[in-house]
C-alpha cells in the first residue's frame, strides 16, 4: 500500500494518500519544536493517528477554520488530540478497549472509543468522529480516517444543532417557535451554560404525521416540548446521569436510567436513549432517539416494540381480539404487562405449563391476559389515587388491587399473587403501560369463579394533547 507515515530526513512528517491533504497542511503549518506535533510524529516508532478527512475539515465554517489555522498553539493541541504515541491500535484492539477501564491517552487529552450500529467512533474533549476508513497500515503504526476534527469546539448549541446534519427537524421546531419561545436565543447565549437533549431526525419520522404537525403548529405543545428538552444554567456530561437520578429543570422532571452502559432520559412519561454527545462553546448537546413528552405508540404498539415484552407480544399474538383492542386509538387503557422473566417463572410451574401449552385452557389464558388490562382509566403511578395506600380497580377480567408501599414501591395484586412494577409510566397514545415482574395467575380454578365486569369509560380525554398538558401540571 502506498499510504504511509514515514520519518523523513526533513523536520516534517509526510502523509501520503488521498483524502487527508488538509490535515497534512495543518501539520506543516505548525512551527517545529521539541514538543510540537511534527516532533511527536517524527520521534515515535509506534503510533496511531486518527486523521480528519478533508471533508471533516472543510465543513468547519471558513472564518472558524482560519481562526484555528492562525492560532498555532491551539492548532498544535488540536492535532495532538488525534495522535496516540507508543501504541499501534488497529480497530480490533480499539473494540476491546471499549470494555476496558484503561483510558487511551493521546498526545493531548484522552481518546474515548464507542460503537453504535456496527460503526466505530472516537472522541476527545467531547467531540466525536466516526472512523470512516480503518486500519491503514504504515511503517511505524496505523492510520484511521475520521469524520470530525477532534477537540476543536467552535459552535454554540444552536449552531451545532443546525450544522449537525441529524437534527434538521428539531432545529426547524426551534426556529418556528421563535415568537412563542426563547429557545433559539437561549441556545446561542454566551452568558449561561446549557444542556440540550436533541431528538435526531429519526425520532420525528417515527411519529405519526398528525403528531408531527401538532408539534409544529400547536404553540402550547411546541413550547412545552422544547422546555422539557433543555436544562438552562448547567452543563452536564453524560457521566453525571447516574441510574435513578431525577432532575427538576424548572419546567419538568427528567429521570435517568442506566442499562448495560446505555443511558436513558425520561420526560413526561416518554423515555429516550442517549445516542451520543457533542461539546459546544456554551454547554453540551446529548442526541436522543425519541421526542420526550410525545407518546407515539398504542398499548399494542409498545408491546410489539419493547425488548422486555417479547413473551407478552407472543401471548397476545394468539389472542387477536385482545391485541386489536389494545391497538384501538379511540379507547383508553392502563396495561400491566409482565416482562419476559415473569413468563419464564410462570412456565416453571405445573399450572403455568397447563395454562400456556394445554389447548383446553386457551380461553383461560386469554382471561389471564385480560386481567392485566384496565379499560377506561389511565392510571399513572404518580396520580393522586396512587400516592399512598391501595386502590381496587376493575380489569377487563376481574378486580386487581394497586398498592403503593411506604417506601414508594408500586405493586399490583390479584388474590395470592403480588407483582412489583419494575418500570412504570410508559406513555401511550391510548393510555399508559407499566411493566411488572409476575403474571397475575395462580390456579386455573380461580378463573372459573370470576365473572366479567361492565365498564363505563366516561368522558376521559384521550390523545397526546391531554397527556402533554396534564403532565405539565405535575
Amino acid at each position: 500500500m502506498n499510504d504511509y507515515i514515514s520519518s523523513p530526513s526533513s523536520d516534517l512528517l509526510e502523509f501520503r494518500g488521498g483524502g487527508i491533504s488538509e490535515f497534512n497542511s495543518w501539520i506543516t503549518g505548525v512551527p517545529f519544536s521539541d514538543t510540537s506535533i511534527t516532533s511527536v510524529l517524527r520521534q515515535q516508532s509506534f503510533i496511531t493517528v486518527f486523521a480528519a478527512t478533508n471533508e471533516a475539515i472543510t465543513k468547519i465554517p471558513l472564518n472558524k477554520r482560519q481562526s484555528l489555522q492562525n492560532d498555532k498553539s491551539q492548532l498544535d493541541k488540536v492535532l495532538k488530540s488525534h495522535v496516540v504515541s507508543g501504541k499501534v491500535l488497529f480497530s480490533t484492539r480499539l473494540k476491546t478497549l471499549m470494555a476496558s477501564t484503561d483510558a487511551i491517552s493521546a498526545a493531548e487529552g484522552t481518546i474515548v472509543v464507542t460503537q453504535r450500529d456496527n460503526k466505530l467512533y472516537v472522541s476527545n474533549n467531547g467531540i466525536e468522529g466516526e472512523i470512516v476508513v480503518a486500519d491503514i497500515p504504515v511503517k511505524n503504526g496505523v492510520l484511521h480516517l475520521i469524520s470530525k476534527v477532534l477537540n476543536y469546539i467552535y459552535n454554540n448549541a444552536f449552531e451545532q444543532l443546525r450544522d449537525s446534519g441529524v437534527t434538521r427537524e428539531f432545529t426547524t421546531v426551534i426556529t418556528e417557535s421563535g415568537h412563542v419561545s426563547n429557545t433559539e436565543s437561549d441556545l446561542q447565549s454566551s452568558t449561561f451554560a446549557v444542556t440540550q437533549f436533541a431528538p435526531v431526525d429519526s425520532a420525528f419520522t417515527q411519529l405519526p404525521q398528525s403528531l408531527r404537525h401538532l408539534l409544529q403548529t400547536n404553540h402550547t405543545i411546541m413550547t412545552r416540548v422544547l422546555q422539557l428538552h433543555l436544562i438552562k444554567g448547567q452543563r452536564f456530561e453524560l457521566s453525571y446521569f447516574t441510574n435513578g437520578l431525577q432532575y427538576n429543570t424548572g419546567n419538568g422532571v427528567l429521570s435517568f436510567y442506566r442499562d448495560h452502559n446505555v443511558t436513558f432520559v425520561e420526560g413526561d412519561h416518554v423515555r429516550a436513549r442517549i445516542l451520543r454527545s457533542d461539546s459546544v462553546t456554551n454547554g453540551i448537546i446529548h442526541y436522543i432517539d425519541t421526542v420526550m413528552g410525545v407518546p407515539f405508540r398504542t398499548a399494542q404498539g409498545e408491546i410489539n416494540n419493547n425488548s422486555w415484552l417479547l413473551s407478552m407480544k407472543l401471548a397476545l399474538s394468539m389472542h387477536n381480539n385482545l391485541s386489536q383492542t389494545l391497538d384501538t386509538a379511540s379507547d383508553s387503557f392502563t396495561v400491566f404487562a409482565p416482562n419476559d422473566t415473569a413468563f419464564v417463572t410462570l412456565l416453571n410451574t405445573d399450572n403455568g405449563k397447563k395454562l400456556v401449552n394445554d389447548k383446553k385452557y386457551k380461553d383461560y389464558y386469554k382471561k389471564v391476559l385480560q386481567r392485566h388490562v384496565v379499560r377506561g382509566q389511565v392510571l399513572f403511578s404518580d396520580t393522586n389515587q396512587l400516592i399512598t395506600g391501595e386502590l381496587i380497580v376493575p380489569s377487563i377480567f376481574g378486580q386487581i388491587t394497586l398498592i403503593r408501599t411506604l417506601n414508594g414501591t408500586f405493586l399490583v395484586k390479584h388474590k395470592r399473587v403480588t407483582a412489583t412494577v419494575v418500570r412504570s409510566n410508559i406513555g401511550l397514545t391510548n393510555g399508559v403501560l407499566h411493566i411488572i415482574d409476575k403474571v397475575l395467575f395462580s390456579d386455573p380454578e380461580d378463573l372459573q369463579q370470576t365473572s366479567g365486569v361492565t365498564y363505563h369509560p366516561g368522558n376521559l380525554l384521550l390523545g397526546v394533547t391531554c397527556i402533554i398538558l396534564s403532565a405539565s401540571s405535575l
